[in-house]
């Protein structure tokens, strides 16, 4: 949920100090009002959010997700979007941004998706992170390879949304620096480096400063034990998709997915969440066996639920596709 009016940020904040908590420092999750103050780099005009609202095109009391999504996607669709890679870390203004219409990779989006957000009343918090592949071959002279990602209040609680690619994390635990989304040359999970509400802010005013900090979590992996969480990861959608629901028929039927071909197996494949669902009737117990997205009996099994009715094992699909 929205935590204020935007327009009137300015004036409740007026008495919390300059930077405060955005220094790259660990954020007061506690306290999520204070992620609706802008950085150096993230200020927004009124006349520059009344731009950004109106181009959502959201229906009177939209929610959350909703409203995420569609900035999102507004961003997608109004703006030239190029691969820079980190060269634009530090470089670029939100408000640079949005009157050129041009994205030069992951800090730009990053920047302009949580300076928007904040100036619709939700409070945002970059975070620069590092790929825990690289991390693992680095060597000194190895070119650092991260993502950025925005962290955002919304729906009482703390969400992870990847603007690029327009995944969200539903149950996010901001205090876990692991995050289990992979991305071309990432396979498995980032670590989040660095926080705060645009680069600026928590010490990066140049590209080489960037890199710094990467190689110097690189260099001292080994030292860091690792744990890696396992999280309800959904797709921010232009519309709501469809709520799945499973019928006694299709559990009864042969499995007709790809995957399940000369197994023998009943029930059916979803894919929803970020992860791949089996779904079967076993004995007098409704199963959902859960594996990595993409990777239904090819990869170990997460985990498995039982439900006792039909109506409970629906109950948990929906959960799972929508959050709630």
């Amino acid at each position: 949920m929205k935590i204020i009016n935007p327009f009137l940020a300015v004036f409740l904040f007026a008495a919390v100090p300059v930077n405060a908590q955005f220094r790259g420092d660990k954020p007061d999750y506690t306290n999520p009002r204070l992620y609706l103050e802008q950085g150096p780099q993230s200020e927004l005009s009124t006349a520059a959010v009344k731009e950004i609202q109106g181009g959502l095109d959201l229906e009177p009391g939209a929610g959350d997700l909703a409203t995420i999504s569609a900035l999102r996607f507004w961003l997608l669709d109004n703006f030239e979007s190029t691969n820079l890679g980190e060269a634009t870390a530090g470089q670029t203004t939100a408000a640079g941004l949005l009157a050129g219409r041009k994205l030069g990779g992951c800090h730009d989006w990053g920047l302009l998706f949580a300076a928007a957000l904040r100036g619709l009343g939700y409070p945002a918090i970059m975070v620069d992170a590092a790929s825990l592949r690289w991390a693992r071959a680095y060597k000194t002279d190895s070119e650092a390879y991260g993502h950025v990602f925005v962290e955002v209040y919304a729906r009482d609680k703390w969400l992870l949304v990847d603007p690029v690619t327009g995944r969200v994390i539903l149950d996010y635990d901001p205090e876990e620096p692991v995050i289990p989304l992979y991305l071309d040359r990432e396979n498995k999970a980032f670590y989040a480096v660095l926080k705060g509400t645009d680069p600026e802010s928590y010490g990066i005013a140049k590209t080489g400063a960037l890199k710094t900090r990467l190689r110097e979590f690189a260099a001292n992996l080994s030292a860091i034990k690792l744990s890696y969480p396992r999280y309800n990861i959904a797709a921010l959608a232009r519309t709501s998709p469809p709520i799945p629901r499973v019928s006694e028929e299709e559990l009864a039927a042969p499995c007709a997915a790809q995957a399940c071909a000369g197994t023998g197996k009943k029930g059916l494949v979803l894919q929803t969440s970020g992860f791949d669902l089996y779904l079967e009737r076993l004995g007098g117990a409704y199963k959902i066996h859960v594996f990595p997205y993409g990777g239904v009996f090819g990869e170990t099994e997460l985990s498995n639920l039982s439900f006792s009715t039909l109506k409970e094992l629906n109950a948990r699909i929906k959960f799972l596709a929508v959050g709630r």
